[in-house]
């Protein structure tokens, strides 16, 4: 559960600089 907190913060960081390699990577750990 640790981990969807810690994505959440990423992705929230994610969305206000607009990284499209960011969401990637973020995607790429979500599933593994």
């Amino acid at each position: 559960m640790e981990i969807e907190n810690g994505e959440e913060d990423v992705l929230r960081e994610e969305r206000v600089g607009g990284d499209s390699p960011l969401k990637v990577v973020i995607v790429a750990v979500g599933p593994s």
